[in-house]
């Protein structure tokens, strides 16, 4: 994610925001989806941010404080398991994604999303596996 988000920044498309899920693994739901923009992720006080699942619980607390004091926008949003149940774990995912960057305060020129492009999102997008 890294080197695509450089050649976007130096190519001077930005804001850049990051998209994100939790909770798509375990049947039971619900989905927790966070949208991020950040001034500089690059910041060596964000050195340590990294999937989720690859840090401890108390990591994962203190990283968060840590984003929430330094990004420009934040968007959280939870998706019930009522719509998951109702539309698919997918479809409720990828709109749960747009609902998220369309909350978030600033507009971003360019979204990063986890996993899947998402489709009729107002600005340009692109998965990063």
């Amino acid at each position: 994610m890294k080197a695509i988000e450089e050649l976007l920044r130096n190519a001077g498309i930005s804001p850049i925001a990051g998209v994100d899920e939790a909770g798509r693994g375990p049947c039971a739901g619900p989905l927790v989806i966070a949208a991020v923009i950040l001034e500089d992720p690059f910041a060596p006080e964000l050195s340590e941010v990294r999937d989720s699942k690859e840090v401890s619980e108390k990591k994962r607390d203190e990283l968060f404080e840590l984003i929430m004091k330094v990004a420009l926008s934040v968007s959280v949003i939870r998706v019930s398991v009522q719509e998951i149940d109702e539309r698919g774990v997918h479809a409720a995912n990828l709109d749960g994604m747009r609902r998220a960057v369309k909350g978030l305060t600033i507009e971003p020129a360019y979204v990063l999303t986890d996993g899947y492009a998402i489709e009729g999102l107002a600005v340009p997008n692109v998965a990063i596996w």
